[in-house]
This record gives C-alpha cells, structure tokens and sequence, in this order.
C-alpha cells in the first residue's frame, strides 16, 4: 500500500460555493460501488400525513391526554413526508442514489424511562421491534411503504432500510396490557400516572411491573425459546457479544438449533386471517429453503419478506457484532433470492449488478486498521467506517494518508467495501463549525458516503442532552435551513455522483502545498480523472500533467472557472473556500 505521504499545508478555509451542474436521474449510471446514502430517521424528518402522528396511542396516556414531549418522543415525521421531498428532487440535487431509513416494521407501542428518566422513550428509531411482519401506523401504512420505495426508484434512488436481528424491543406497559403477557402490576393508574414532586419517569417501570412475577405470564411472550431476558422462565443473559442483552434489551436466540412456535403474544396480536396467512406463509417459506423453524430463520423470513414484496434494494445491519457471523451469510442468500423474486414479478424494476447490498455496522470499526474479512465473508458488501468521524479537525497529511489507505484497499479488492460519515445517529453531529470542511473531506472520500439528515441545511443539536446520538436525533427545522451550506452540499454530491473516480480510483498526490491530489478510474473503455485541491488561495497555478493533457479545457465546479492546460499546467483563480475540484470540460 502507498502509505508514506507526507504534507505540509494549511486547513481549508470555509466559504460559500456556488452550485455544480447537475444531471438528471436518467444520465448517470448506478454502482453499488459509488453509493452516496443518505440516512434519515423518518420521524425526525418530515410530517406528511398528522392524522398518524399518535399511532397506537403514543404520546398519549389511557385517558387520550397528551404527556409531556421529550426528545425521544415521535415527533410525526412519517413515509409521506420522504416521498414528498423525493419526488421534488430534494435527494437528486444532493447527488444522492441511496436512501437508508427507519426500521419500517411495528416498533413496541409503549415506553420506558430515559436514560436519564426525566422522560419517556419512545422507539421513534426503530430500533425496538415488536411485530416484523406489520407497518408501524406511526410512519404510515403499506399503500406508503410501496408509495415510497416505486417513488424512489423512479428516481434511480435505491432503497436501504435498518435491519434488527439481535434484539426485540422491551416489554412496555402498554403492550402488556394488549396482549395480555408480563408482570404488569393490578392497579388502574398505570396509564394514567405521571412523577410527582420527588418522582421521575425512572420509577415508572418498578412501580408498574413486577419483574419476579409467575413464569407463566412471561412466558406468554416471546417465549425462552426465542429470547433471553433474565425474567421468570426465561434464560439468562450471556456475557459475551452473542449472548449479551445490549442496552438491557431481549437477546434474540439467533445462535439456537431448537424449532420454535410462534410466540404467543403474536398469535394474540394477529387476526384469525393473519395468523392462518403467517402460518401458510412459513410453512411455504421453510419448504422452499429447507431451512429449520428455529427463531432466527423465522426472523429471516419476515425481514426478507419487505424485499420481496416490496422490492427493496438493501439492509442497514444494526448490531452485526452481536449475532453470530453465520446468520449474516442466510440473511444475505434469503435476500438476494427475495429480490430476484420480486424482480421476476416487476420487470420494469431496478437492476443491478448486485442484487442485493447489505451494509453492516460493527461499532467503531476503522478502514484504517486491518480488514475485518469474517464480516465481507458472510453476506456483507460493506461496513461503517466510524473512523472517519475525526477526519475534519486532522490535519492535510492525516486526511492524506486516510485517503491512501482507504483507496488502495478498495482497488484492490472487489470484495471490500466501505461507507464513511461525519455525523451519525450514535455518535453525535459533528461541530456545525467545521461543518463545511468536513462535507468537502467526506464527499472526496474513496468508498461510499453516508450524508446524515440535516447535516446539509446546518441542523442543530438537541439541546440540554448529554447523550450525543439522541441529542443528533432532533427534527429537521426547514424554516431555519441555512441555505448557503445547502448549496455546498449540493455542489459537493453533484460533482462526487458525476465522478465515480472518487470512490472507487486510484489515489495519488500531486503537491504538499496547496494539498492536491488526484482519483484516476480506467475500467474497460471508461476512464474519470479528476484533481482535487484543498488550501489554494487566490491565482493558483498547479501541475496537472498526470491527470489532464495539454490543450484540455478544464472546469472547476465549486467556482465555475474554466481553463486551458498548458505545459502541464493550469491557473485557477480559487474560490475563497480554498477549495478547487478539476473535471475535464464539457465544452
């Protein structure tokens, strides 16, 4: 690997660009190894349809009074709202090609204390299933989920949705009362109870649920066939990263051999209709794969079942570390068969080499470090790299030596993938300061991108929080967009979807001072070219040489200036963000 790069150059300094030209949808064509993701909450987004905003009685307590919002109540941002902001080219002007949301199956309609228990904790996220085979009424119906996934690939956008494996979501009061399981206590205030003067929420849950009761209501959900909980007559909680209860939460028993019946608060939950449709439905489903009823394939077979009947392109992996390696390579081959399927029905749909990507995340993996090739070698076509989240406050030979690393990894291998980010739901927004520096060091990184909601039009924190990844989960505030910075990402995602050399070239410098350097693609009769440079200021003459040939006109897309190359070189007056990005002209 190229790994001696060494630079002495100044920081960017940030300004206002000018917008790129861009290409319709139709013009480019799509590579999973060029993806440009980006990755919404869908609560937190857009409100398209506000009769659904108190789904299942959330918000609300037994009486229909409102409780006190929180920031991790919904806050009504729902399938509507995105379809709406992709069919008006919101996403396209962005450069984007993939959009990666919510979890979109039934999430507990319940809740529990926060962490700090001054409020209650909804699953807004996504993150705390109760029902995989059903839409969650919060974000719409299936009529919007189908809306939204044909709006998006009308667009050439593919579709990524969160996928859980390891955990279901908690035992709340709510669904207890429902579905008749658990250890809710007999008393007629639960649903109606708010703290008093020395109380918080953090008492609810003691006050209201007997954790030690008979193991037969518990038993009555999941079940210890399908999870471990720590709770009268189920199993205990393991103690490494396959058997841990994460966060406190049921631990699915993915690792298990044993054939399982369908939870009894399930057979509750469903009609006679459904559950004679589920039942049929498994029954096909196991046939077809020969696969064992064990929890973890009934899991598989609901998560596969939003690709085949919906079409959806890929899964966001939550939690990959926490389940055993193993299930990762069935979720894959399930999924993949699941699309083709449903391509077989569609044949207008969207086609790609692949057929489908999953996307993994295994906390704090850095692309820097060695390869974790367990992960590529189960199912996965790339992994978040949470190391790049500091990538803005290094300095130039850091970035430099990053971005060497990461391309000679990706040229050399097919089977490597990577998605890189500057902000993210569970490590925080990164400083709304360095914020224009850091989309210029993302969107020039190899592999593929991940733009967080907001990130684009400088949205804020929540603040008073000290939980960095819910106080980055705040809505999106379009009345206080800030439009410049808008225009900057828009520029940025442009001039990264026209240029596949980004991602996936090869990378070399060109000069220390200003930093440049150059992303070269040769595949078959395509070649991309393009000359990056960081710190320039005013009349910039640089060497070119390797990239352009003499006589060549060349664009700069954050200024718009254009110019001859000439002996090798050519002069850019910089714009005053000392940012210049070279493409051949046009013209």
């Amino acid at each position: 690997m190229k790994l001696a790069r060494i630079l002495l150059v100044s920081l960017v300094v940030l300004a206002i660009a000018q917008p790129a030209r861009s290409q319709s949808p139709g013009d480019r064509s799509f590579s999973w190894n060029n993806p440009v993701i980006y990755h919404v909450l869908t609560d937190r987004f857009e409100n398209g349809d506000p009769t659904n905003d108190n789904a299942y009685g959330r918000g609300l307590d037994g009486s229909g009074n409102p409780y006190e919002s929180g920031p991790e109540s919904f806050f009504g941002g729902d399938l509507r709202g995105l379809t709406s902001r992709v069919n008006s080219g919101y996403l396209d002007s962005l450069g984007v090609n993939v959009i990666w949301i919510t979890a979109p199956y039934e999430q507990v309609h319940g809740f529990v204390s926060s962490a700090d228990g001054r409020h209650q904790a909804y699953p807004y996220h996504g993150y705390w299933p109760l029902d995989f085979t059903q839409i969650d009424a919060n974000w719409g119906s299936e009529a919007d989920f189908a809306a939204f996934v044909d709006a998006c690939h009308a667009r050439g956008i593919r579709v990524l949705i969160d996928v859980v494996l390891n955990h279901p979501g908690y035992a709340t009061t709510v669904d207890m009362a429902e579905f008749d399981f658990g250890g809710l206590a007999d008393s007629t205030d639960w649903h109606t109870w708010r703290p008093g003067p020395s109380e918080s929420w953090a008492d609810y849950q003691g006050r209201f649920v007997d954790f030690e009761g008979s193991d037969s209501t518990w038993i009555d959900w999941w079940g210890p066939d399908w999870i471990r909980a720590g709770l009268p007559g189920y199993g205990g909680c393991g103690d490494d990263d396959q058997t841990t209860c994460l966060s406190y939460l049921p631990d699915f028993r993915t690792d298990s051999a044993t054939p399982a019946t369908l939870p009894t608060f399930l057979s509750n939950k469903w009609t006679p209709d459904e559950l004679q449709r589920e039942r049929e439905s498994l029954d096909s489903f196991f046939a077809r794969t020969k696969l064992g009823r064990t929890p973890r394939n009934h899991l598989i077979k609901w998560l596969t079942d939003w690709v085949r009947k919906y079409g959806v392109d890929g899964f966001r992996i939550d939690t990959a570390k926490h389940v055993e390696l193993p299930a990762w390579s069935v979720l894959k081959n399930q999924a993949q068969a699941a699309l083709r399927a449903y391509r077989a029905d569609h044949p207008d749909a969207l086609n790609d080499a692949r057929d489908f990507w999953m996307l993994g995340e295994v906390y704090g993996y850095n692309a820097v470090d060695p390869t974790p090739t367990e992960y590529f070698d189960n199912g996965f076509d790339a992994l978040l790299n949470f190391g790049f989240t500091s990538i803005a406050d290094a300095s130039n030979a850091e970035l430099d030596f990053t971005y060497g690393v990461m391309a000679d990894a990706i040229t050399a291998s097919d089977e490597f993938g990577i998605v890189s980010f500057v902000s993210n739901h569970d490590v925080g927004l990164m400083s709304r300061e360095r914020l224009r520096d850091g989309a210029v060091r993302l969107m020039l990184a190899p592999g593929g991108v991940a733009i967080y909601y907001g990130d684009e039009i400088g949205r804020r924190e929540t603040t008073g929080l000290s939980d960095a990844g819910i106080a980055s989960r705040s809505p999106m505030d379009w009345s206080a967009a800030d439009k410049p910075m808008l225009e900057w990402w828009r520029m940025l995602g442009q001039f990264r979807q026209n240029h596949p050399a980004l991602a996936s070239g090869e990378h070399e410098l060109l000069s220390n001072e200003p930093y440049t350097f150059m992303r070269t693609l040769r595949r078959g009769t395509m070649e991309d070219v393009v000359v990056a440079v960081l710190g320039a200021e005013g009349r910039t003459r640089l060497h070119v040489a390797k990239a352009f040939p003499d006589d060549a006109i060349v664009r700069d897309a954050v200024s718009g200036a254009t110019a001859f190359v000439s002996f090798g070189y050519v002069t850019i007056q910089a714009d005053p963000s000392g940012v210049i990005l070279l493409e051949l002209s046009a013209r």
